[in-house]
């Protein structure tokens, strides 16, 4: 069980990123940098802080763990959709555009974009064609104005973001490594 977990971590890439409006550096995961299964697991290149970052969402991303983002993540994905249900029971097309951009957007530039495909295998393959499928889902939702399709697109976000927090605590032992 240990090794599909490893394996599941080496699903998501992190790197060094620079934040250019206050010209401040962000490290993601220095324990997991010191970590050699973990440095198979995470390639340089994590998109996901900086998509994070160009959706808005901002608050936490500094300090946090590489998996911590993909918590943030998820939720910020399914954060934009609860409003996008909102939106719609309102009948605010501009602001239910929006909202199912946003998620959309968190989904293809910081999930999506975050996979390791080399290290992650047949579960990334697959995480990344179910992303796929949820993109194109909220954007039907979108056109045929369709609540049920927006609950489907988050029951999936909040099965797999459960799944990703209950193996928190085996990351947190696998990234912390002895000085």
């Amino acid at each position: 069980m240990g090794g599909q977990r490893a394996r599941v971590h080496r699903l998501y890439r992190t790197h060094t990123h620079q934040d250019e409006r206050h010209g401040v550096g962000m490290k993601l995961a220095d324990a997991a940098a010191s970590h050699k299964e973990n440095r198979e697991m995470y390639s340089p290149g994590h998109a996901g802080a900086s998509a994070y970052a160009r959706v808005g969402v901002q608050t936490g991303v500094m300090g946090a763990s590489p998996h911590r983002l993909i918590v943030m993540l998820y939720q910020g994905a399914r954060q934009a959709i609860a409003q996008a249900r909102m939106h719609l029971q309102q009948k605010n097309v501009s602001a239910r555009g929006m909202a199912v951009g946003k998620a959309i957007s968190i989904i293809e530039s910081g999930l999506q974009q975050a996979l390791n495909k080399d290290a992650g295998g047949e579960i990334a393959e697959r995480l990344d064609a179910l992303y796929t499928y949820m993109s194109r889902r909220l954007l039907e939702a979108n056109l045929k104005q369709d609540e049920s399709m927006l609950v489907e697109v988050d029951n999936l976000l909040a099965t797999l973001e459960e799944a990703w927090v209950g193996i928190g605590p085996e990351v947190a032992q696998m990234t912390a490594a002895p000085v």
